[in-house]
């Protein structure tokens, strides 16, 4: 191998700066030249680059031309030279500045063996080998990697690399995966004593005398190998001049023990022509030894090292080596023996001869080495012949048993003598214990054994030596010895059904055979593998599941012949534990009886019982209870006796049952009869201002008559003491009733109660024996006024730039005087909180239905002062208004930028910048400053380059900001000569705003920087040349350059040359070059070189060296350098030589000449050009000069950089007047994007195919972001309109395709939900500002059109109509109200409203659907049908398409209405005794008022979702005065029920309100279902009023518990029942009431057991 592969093999794999590693040599057929280097396989890496170098240091003019490079650090490279014929001497050298290597597997297997084999034993690279490896340093390893540590060992599956940590080393491999080579493991060692194992050796390898050698073998083992070296198998004497180290490392993960990684190296520091020859490395441990040889060469003559006399053995193959040395050797040959003897073979001046024969073979032998240049070196060998020693076979005599007596004889029938004798038993000599004689004569051993034993067995070995070798005979000696136990099995125990093994297991010669049996009486079965107990394979007996047949006695007996035999008899005991029959038993008994509990338990003795309650164990005997036990066939049978059972007795009684070997349970659920239940379903029937009505069902008497009821009533004051002390009292009694006029309810009349008052009520059941607990609580109010107080604490807070926050507490509840229903909130915009221009003039309001205190204003103007106030309403009206609270919505960005930007170049560093502040009403916020975003643009004609080397190329700063609180500033720290974008934005502390157009300046030109390299060579012995690279920073046009030069050692000032630049294409590689003539001849001159340009001259680069010389080898003036070039371009690579006589120059491209391309040709000066630059275009190019005195080489790397990719737009989300775009793109690593530009444009609804031809007519707009952007914000959108939006990315590579058009739509004005989602998707859906009851829809115009849009038109119809016509909806009330009322509807009914709106720019139509509720106000499921019709939205021209949606609707609706009807139908006929769903069955679950699974609405008051679920609404809340509903007179009265009263089970009558003037916009009841309450005036007129439990709850506290908005209880309020003569003309006697369940702190009252008319709480 050429010296430079042996350089860099040196430099890689041992870090040590220097010596010389061993490699393969090169070989050659040609005598007279040198051999060639062994080709390299070139794997590029990942992160690898490749380049070619010049090397340094040739001391003579060799014909040498460069392979590959490696680079481990930016400082220093490795070359892979090829020997040519010319080669004699080539230095090891560093080149400076360069990459990477490939290295043949030759050199990477033995150094990664170990680590491959740890890859292999993982399993995840079964298929794959080391393809590549180097070792670098650990100080490079970390410079490459960021400073991190590798670990001892680990696999980048990523890089496809193995890393491996020895000491300060790194082991670097590639992986490769071939399919079609298995690949061959490795096997390590896991054994803690283990052999040596070579894991890296030296190879052959050439060198010239002086050069330094290392020869490396590194070995694992335990324990820790020692090594041995030696010179063509003799040991190194003393005066040989080589230095063997040794040292221990812990060695790579997975190579063996840790500390037992052995490295030794036999190191030359200059070597001879008496070095080479075949070294051999071996290590040794105590378990074995490994070898490993391979030759030194050293140039030199031949000569022959003296042989030893070699002793061959008859029969066998024996080498013979010659021990010669010199280099180059054409031939080694041995002559000698019988001539042309096929038996004899030679190869590389090894001799072996097979079948050594000792009349034919042995005598003088002569070793002839022959060089190329006829030098010839001979030395002879004598060879004597030696036969080892023959055995007769041993053996001992057959069927020996203990106590006999024997002798083993060896007899050697032939070989040299004389022969010694030597006696191995089982591989280790013979113990003196077993007394063993030995005896023997000249030619045989014998071995006396007087008294056999047991211990005398085993194999004998007789091992015979004589100088020729070694042999060896065995015998094995059996005695045969009876069985004795190894496990004796005894007596054992197992429980019933459990699992037992006994071990039965004895050991003799032969090995005993186990039998298994069972006595039954005197017989004695025996037992195997299938039966039970059965015998497994080891002898133990096996039972799987014990029963009471399995007891009894067994025997084990063991038998191999010998006797005597073995037998034992044992006992296997199987216990029964305690168990039960039964696991539990349940009884009841009736209070004050006698009660008697049982358990029988089984079981083995002892066997005992306990009984416990409720975990407390029970004495045997009380004054109440006793225990007794009685033995039986049966089992033990326990009983428990209780006296005078009662309530406590009650519960789960154990009885435990326990023996030795279990536990058991037996559970009796003893159940004593209950006391009566309190009245069951109580409460109030009807309310008066004077009286309270109630009614209840008949409670559980308890198996005892009730003799009445005693109701107690108080008034309800939360600020009183919780106590029923001072509580009136008012008896009921029961009388005997006939079947005639027997009724499941009973009723009572409490009279004389107080006006506006809230009374607590309960009840209690009496019989004879006792008297239940009472009810809960009942509270009933009488009527009402309008709140007497204004709200409080009404709070404002402005979280978003047009939204106002509002919080407020509701008035104290003493001031409430009903259930609150709402509020209203007015705002209006005022600096000061005044109105300004009269009252009512700009002030908006809004509606906040029920118990909810708080609201959220939206569409405000931005950074402006509001006030608002509120006022809180119940059913009779509102009361008074709060103060006004002032605040100030949030600032947000500025809608528009700066206006003016211009910029001007001040110096080569810096720009100034000025602009004017965006128009006032863009400010929105209080501007804080302005953001400049800068970035240097890139020409079109786009070409970078950069010296090798020097680190990598610049792929250009990205963009920077700077903040500006004025408007104007400079930009400094700029480049020179740099073309810059600046855009400008205004921002305020919520952020950023909308950027202003960019500009673009470019800075002055500066001085140029120092030329990126300079080369001077010697041409003649009066001339030098010199060549630069350009400046890396030109700074500006470099107009031309000045060389200057001198003679060093003489104090002159430089002479100097110009040199013009070139004004036409760049060539790459070279920027410039001069002759320097007329010069001293062998004098050494230093020369440099500056650039010059407008700004004046420019630094200058360092000063090279060069000494005239009439020897003028080839020298390339031009540079190699990496090229990068916009593909598509054309590209010139500079290739300039110098040299006597003229070289002959070529280009390679990779490894091939560049003949006949059609895309490059020669220029006459020799250049190479490129035509265009593409994929198949790049790559490396080498221009390579040769004459009779050397050659040189320059290699460009040439890459083309493509453009971006179009970017793939994503809608991040979409709002109604804005939208947020994502994007992705890809893009070449040198031109990473600078900006991108985004267009859009708006497009008809219909024109979502065709948006290129859509789009004629309308004004497309633009928007330009940063290269490090990846989102942009789309503002000043049309509301509900589509825009096609399309994205270019640019670079310094050219600007990428158009993206794909992204169709983007914005909100519209009304937004339908259609079902399911989070609940924020259903509030800010249409249909959440609809509020509806059982007759009217009123729809907030506010909340449900957005986007300022005007609500033009509203039709509405049945959505189960099929296609009916639809109806126009009355807007008059719109405009003061801000809510349109539909009346008039069926009650329980789908409706669909379309809603016609108006922006700007477009109009827009929404179907919605709402339903209202039924009259026990239950709001209904939305059905499934609507997912999809719901969310219809379109343009003015899509009715048909509407149509056909409801057409589907409205068949949909046909069929669950039918459904409905058919269900109500039966549900009447079954349940005409009450009105479902307050009355039901008798069953308790149908009898809870519970909350119906229809209702779906949770928009408003979700606190009351589960109360008054069983109410029916009967009002109509009062609403504007244009609507339907107010076609019913006020103050009417109406009785609803069937046509005639005789025939009503249920008779409802109500009269409507009035309307005041100047009052609020109509309000929606914050709950499900309003409860009724009305006032009997005269006339039998009935005035219904409302009030909510929201309200009752607020207006007092009966628990003492902390506040709620609403209590979890259920509120019941069926209608009156009457019957057909107690109706009075249909007028009725019942009305609208309020009740609601409190908790009761007495002592008696308690939770009783509620039956069918009971009210349930709900949580």
């Amino acid at each position: 191998m050429p010296t430079s592969i042996i350089g860099t093999v040196v430099h890689v794999f041992f870090s040590s700066a220097g010596v010389l590693s061993a490699g393969p040599h090169c070989s050659s057929a040609d005598p007279h030249s040198p051999p060639h280097v062994k080709r390299y396989r070139h794997v590029e890496a990942d992160d690898k680059r490749i380049y070619e170098c010049r090397p340094k240091g040739i001391s003579s003019p060799s014909r040498v031309h460069v392979e590959k490079c490696s680079s481990l650090r930016a400082s220093s490279k490795r070359c892979v030279y090829k020997c040519d014929e010319q080669s004699r001497r080539i230095e090891d050298k560093y080149i400076h500045g360069a990459s990477e290597t490939g290295f043949s597997r030759d050199v990477s297997a033995n150094s990664a063996n170990t680590s491959l084999s740890q890859l292999t034993k993982k399993g995840r690279y079964k298929r794959r080998e080391l393809h590549k490896c180097i070792i670098i340093q650990l100080k490079e390893y970390q410079k490459l990697f960021r400073n991190r540590t590798p670990k001892a060992y680990r696999v980048n599956s990523s890089r496809r690399s193995l890393f491996e940590r020895h000491d300060n080393n790194v082991t670097w491999c590639s992986l490769t995966e071939r399919a079609w080579r298995p690949l061959k493991r490795k096997r390590i060692k896991r054994s803690p004593d283990s052999r040596p194992e070579l894991v890296y050796t030296f190879i052959e390898q050439a060198v010239q005398p002086g050069a330094q050698v290392a020869l490396k073998c590194s070995a694992v083992g335990e324990p820790p190998p020692r090594f041995k070296w030696t010179l063509d198998s003799q040991p190194i004497p003393p005066h040989h001049g080589a230095v063997i180290t040794e040292g221990r490392d812990s060695g790579p993960a997975g190579m063996g023990p840790g500390g037992n990684y052995v490295l030794s190296t036999l190191s030359l520091s200059s070597a001879k022509v008496e070095h080479g020859g075949r070294y051999e490395c071996r290590a040794s441990n105590a378990h074995g030894s490994v070898a490993h040889a391979a030759r030194l060469n050293v140039y030199g003559p031949p000569y022959i090292r003296s042989m030893s006399p070699v002793k061959a053995v008859a029969g066998s193959d024996t080498p013979v080596w010659c021990p010669y040395y010199g280099f180059p050797i054409d031939s080694v040959k041995w002559d000698g023996g019988t001539g042309n003897d096929p038996r004899y073979l030679q190869i590389d001046g090894q001799l072996t001869i097979s079948n050594v024969d000792r009349n034919r073979d042995q005598g003088g032998w002569v070793c002839s080495v022959l060089t190329p240049g006829g030098e010839l070196a001979r030395r002879e060998v004598q060879i004597t012949v030696v036969s080892p020693p023959v055995l007769s076979p041993i053996v001992f005599p057959p069927g020996l048993r203990a106590g006999d007596r024997a002798q083993l004889t060896c007899t050697v029938t032939s070989g040299d003598m004389p022969v010694y004798f030597s006696w191995l038993k089982d591989q280790i000599n013979i113990p003196s214990a077993l007394q063993v004689d030995e005896r023997g004569a000249e030619f045989y051993s014998m071995l006396l054994f007087k008294s056999l034993t047991a211990a005398h067995s085993g194999i004998y070995t007789c091992v015979v030596t004589n100088t020729a070798g070694k042999a060896n005979t065995s015998a094995e000696l059996a005695i045969k010895v009876p069985p004795y136990w190894q496990i004796e099995p005894s007596d054992t125990a197992v429980l019933l059904n459990g699992s037992l093994t006994v071990s039965c297991e004895a050991r003799g010669h032969p090995s005993p055979a186990i039998y298994w049996t069972k006595f039954s009486g005197s017989a004695e079965t025996t037992l195997g593998a299938v039966s039970e107990p059965a015998v497994l394979n080891n002898g133990s007996l096996r039972l799987e599941s014990a029963r009471a047949e399995h007891s009894g006695k067994y025997r084990c007996r063991a038998d191999n012949g010998v006797a005597p035999a073995l037998s034992k008899t044992l006992t296997i005991h199987v216990n029964e534990p305690a168990r039960f029959e039964t696991p539990s038993v349940n009884v009841t008994a009736k209070l004050g009886d006698t009660v008697r509990l049982a358990c029988v338990a089984r079981g083995d003795s002892p066997l005992s019982t306990t009984w416990s309650h409720s975990g407390r164990a029970l004495p045997n005997s009380d004054y109440r209870m006793s225990i007794s036990e009685t033995r039986s066939a049966e089992g033990l049978r326990s009983e428990l006796v209780v006296e005078r059972a009662d309530r406590r007795d009650s519960g789960v009684y154990r009885c435990q049952a326990t023996n030795p070997y279990g536990r058991s349970d037996h559970f009796v659920h003893l159940a004593v009869q209950e006391p009566p239940e309190p009245p069951s379903n109580f409460r109030v029937l009807e309310t008066t201002s004077r009286s309270v009505r109630l009614q209840w069902r008949r409670p559980y008497d308890g198996n005892s008559p009730v003799l009445g009821y005693v109701v107690q009533y108080r008034k309800h004051d939360s600020t009183s003491s919780d106590t029923w002390r001072d509580a009136d009292t008012h008896n009921v009694s029961v009388s005997a009733h006939n079947l005639d006029s027997y009724s499941e309810t009973e009723g009572a009349t409490i009279s004389g109660l107080e006006p506006a008052t809230a009374y607590l009520v309960r009840a209690r059941t009496v019989t004879a024996q006792f008297a239940s607990t009472h009810t809960r609580a009942l509270l009933a109010l009488t009527s009402h006024e309008p709140p007497a107080r204004a709200p409080l604490s009404l709070r404002a807070s402005a979280p978003r730039a047009s939204t106002i926050e509002l919080a407020w507490q509701p008035p104290p509840s003493s001031s409430w005087n009903g259930e609150l229903l709402g509020y209203s909130v007015w705002w209006w915009a005022s600096a000061d909180g005044t109105l300004s221009g009269g009252a009512n003039v700009g002030m908006e309001f809004a509606t906040v239905r029920g118990q909810i205190t708080k609201y959220t204003i939206e569409g405000l103007e931005h950074y402006t002062r509001y006030s608002v106030s509120v006022r809180a309403f119940n059913s009779a009206g509102a009361g008074p208004a709060t103060a006004p609270v002032n605040t100030l919505t949030q600032e947000s960005v500025p809608s528009e930028g700066p206006r003016g930007v211009r910029c001007r170049a001040v110096s080569p560093q810096s720009l100034k910048v000025e602009w004017s502040p965006p128009p006032a009403h863009a400010h929105h916020g209080s501007l804080l400053g302005y953001k400049l975003l800068y970035r240097p643009e890139h020409t079109a004609e786009w070409l970078e380059w950069e010296v090798r080397g020097s680190g990598g190329g610049n792929s250009g700063a990205g963009a920077e900001v700077k903040r500006v609180a004025g408007v104007e500033t400079l930009l400094l720290a700029l480049r020179p000569y740099t073309n810059y974008t600046i855009q400008a934005l205004a921002y305020t502390g919520t952020g950023d705003g909308v950027p202003a157009h960019p500009v673009h300046c470019i800075t002055q030109q500066d001085a140029p920087g120092p030329p990126a390299a300079v080369k001077v060579v010697a041409t003649s012995v009066t001339s030098l040349a010199i060549s630069w690279l350009p400046p890396s920073r030109p700074n500006g046009p470099v107009l031309y350059y000045t060389v200057f030069y001198r003679e060093l050692g003489r104090d002159r000032p430089p002479q100097t040359t110009t040199v013009q630049a070139e004004d036409s294409d760049p060539t790459v590689g070279l920027g410039g070059s001069a002759e320097l003539r007329s010069l001293s001849e062998d004098a050494t001159y230093e020369a440099w070189v500056a650039a010059h340009s407008v700004a004046g001259e420019g630094e200058p680069s360092a000063p090279q060296p060069a000494t005239t010389s009439s020897r003028a080898g080839v020298r390339l003036l031009s540079f190699g350098v990496w090229a990068r070039v916009q593909c598509g371009h054309s590209l010139r690579l500079a290739c300039v030589w110098r040299g006597e006589p003229m070289p002959r120059a070529r280009w390679l491209r990779g490894d091939r000449p560049v003949t006949h391309d059609p895309k490059t040709h020669l220029t006459p000066h020799g250049h190479l050009a490129i035509h265009e630059v593409d994929a198949s275009t790049s790559g490396n190019y080498t221009c390579s000069a040769r004459n009779a005195f050397g050659s040189e080489e320059v290699t460009y790397r040439v890459e083309c950089a493509v453009p971006p990719a179009a970017p793939a737009l994503l809608l991040d989300h979409a709002a109604h007047r804005e939208a947020k775009l994502t994007w992705r793109t890809t893009h070449h690593p040198a031109a990473p994007p600078h900006g991108f530009t985004i267009w859009w444009v708006r497009v008809r609804d219909d024109s979502v195919d065709s948006l290129e031809a859509s789009s004629r007519g309308e004004e497309e707009r633009k928007l330009e972001a940063g290269g490090e952007a990846s989102s942009v914000m789309l503002r000043s959108l049309s509301c509900g309109a589509s825009y096609s939006v399309r994205a270019v990315a640019h670079s310094r590579a050219g600007p990428s395709p158009p993206s794909a058009p992204l169709l983007v739509k914005t909100k519209p004005p009304v937004l339908v939900w259609e079902g399911g989602g989070d609940r924020r998707d259903q509030e800010e859906g249409a249909e959440a500002a609809i509020w509806s009851n059982s007759s009217a829809l009123a729809l907030d115009a506010r909340r449900a059109v957005r986007c300022n849009a005007r609500l033009v038109r509203l039709q509405w119809r049945r959505a189960d109509a099929g296609a009916a016509l639809w109806t126009d909806a009355d807007l008059t009330s719109l405009h003061h109200h801000r809510e349109v009322v539909i009346g008039g509807l069926t009650a329980g009914a789908w409706y669909a409203l379309r809603l016609w709106t108006s922006t700007e720019s477009s109009r827009h139509q929404a179907i919605i659907y709402a339903a209202t509720t039924t009259h026990a106000g239950e709001r209904l499921r939305r059905p499934v049908a609507f997912q999809s019709e719901g969310s219809s939205v379109g343009t003015v021209g899509s009715n048909a398409e509407a149509e056909r949606v409801l057409g589907a609707v409205s068949l949909a609706f046909a069929a669950l209405a039918a459904v409905a009807v058919t269900a109500l139908i039966l549900v009447l006929l079954a349940k005409r005794s009450t009105l479902w769903p307050c009355g039901g069955a008798v069953d308790e679950e149908t009898r809870r008022c519970s909350h119906s699974v229809a209702s779906t609405d949770k928009s408003v008051c979700p606190e009351q979702q589960n109360m008054r679920n069983c109410q029916h609404d009967y009002k109509h809340d009062k609403l504007s005065p244009a609507s339907d509903v107010y076609e019913i007179s006020p103050y009417a009265t109406f009785a609803v029920g069937g046509e005639t009263a005789a025939t009503l089970d249920h008779t409802l009558q109500f009269r409507t309100f009035g309307h005041r003037d100047n009052d609020a916009p109509p309000h929606r009841p914050c709950r499900k279902h309003p409860q009724r309450h009305r006032d009997r005036a005269e006339g039998k007129t009935y005035v219904e009023k409302h009030h909510s439990d929201c309200e009752l709850q607020q207006l007092s506290r009966y628990e003492k518990v902390r506040p709620r908005h609403c209590a979890g209880t259920s509120y019941c309020v069926p209608l009156a029942h009457h019957g057909g003569a107690g109706s009075g003309g249909g007028g009725g006697s019942g009305g609208g009431f309020s009740e609601v369940y409190a908790g009761d702190s007495s002592a008696e009252s308690g939770p009783g057991s509620l039956s069918p008319r009971t009210h349930h709480e709900h949580s």
